[in-house]
């Protein structure tokens, strides 16, 4: 009777106080760096128990995950073959002789794919969207169709060459912005003080970018404009797009503005627009 009731003591114990289940020591300290456009280096505390690592990861748009496994003990991982701009999440899965253990989530944003000089001649059929960024400068030839819109940014000058198009109905912007280039030359934002600067166009008539030159620039008190073709104005814009000068001349005494980056808008007979980034020095 004793031994009846010492097992059932026994039983009735294990039932409501069960016993911890043996794992492997849970993965901790999840860190990402050396972040570019296509890659990731993964770090994670390393485990004590593991015989090996597994990593999960996904875009944060997808339902499964996938696999990679770092080599043994495996505290360290270089992902590759990631997109740009795209936040992932990822986590590690810890094996060792009693089983496994998963490490709560992590995540990451890859960088902006940014080349030094981008051409644009695809044109952007009615309903769709293009965005082109360059780290230097970016050239368009092609054509914005009617319901199309397409944003065109680059680090110096965005340029629209003879062809260049938008059409009535259609969106278009172009500016000259900071872009972020992952390898050892990189753009210091802090001395960019032009990154909302719009170089936008009236979509209701032909855009081209013609052969002007502006001179000299930098600039101090006085610029030269050049062109093969007539001018109808010429008018110097500050970033919020605000006339600062203007004149019916090829040249325009600018003494007294304050140093910094404007836009100079020359504006043909024609009616076709140019607008180029210059700097008072």
């Amino acid at each position: 009777m004793k031994k009846t009731l010492l097992l059932l003591t026994l039983f009735l114990s294990i039932a409501i106080y069960p016993q911890k289940e043996d794992k492997c020591q849970v993965p901790s300290g999840l860190s990402t760096n050396n972040i570019t456009e296509n890659s990731a280096f993964l770090n994670w505390a390393k485990p004590t128990d593991v015989i090996y690592s597994q990593i999960n990861y996904k875009k944060s748009t997808d339902k499964n995950w996938k696999t990679a496994t770092a080599a043994a003990p495996g505290h360290g991982y270089l992902l590759k073959n990631l997109e740009p701009e795209t936040t992932y999440f990822w986590q590690i899965i810890g094996f060792c002789s009693k089983g496994n253990s998963y490490s709560y989530p992590a995540s990451f944003k890859t960088k902006w794919s940014c080349k030094n000089d981008v051409t644009v001649t695809k044109n952007v059929t009615s309903g769709k969207s293009d965005e082109q960024s360059a780290y230097n400068t970016l050239t368009a030839t092609n054509t914005i169709y009617n319901k199309a819109t397409a944003n065109y940014h680059a680090g110096q000058s965005v340029t629209l060459k003879n062809g260049f198009t938008v059409q009535q109905g259609a969106s278009f912007r172009g500016h000259i912005k900071g872009c972020t280039k992952n390898s050892s030359r990189s753009v210091d934002t802090t001395s960019i003080d032009d990154d909302q600067e719009d170089i936008s166009f009236d979509s209701s008539a032909r855009q081209t970018n013609n052969e002007v030159l502006v001179y000299p620039n930098p600039f101090v008190n006085e610029i030269t404009i050049k062109s093969d073709k007539k001018i109808h104005n010429c008018r110097l814009l500050n970033l919020f797009d605000i006339e600062v000068k203007s004149g019916l001349e090829n040249q325009i005494s600018i003494g007294g503005i304050a140093n910094g980056s404007y836009v100079l808008q020359v504006t043909f007979k024609d009616g076709q627009i140019v607008r180029k980034k210059i700097i008072k020095q």
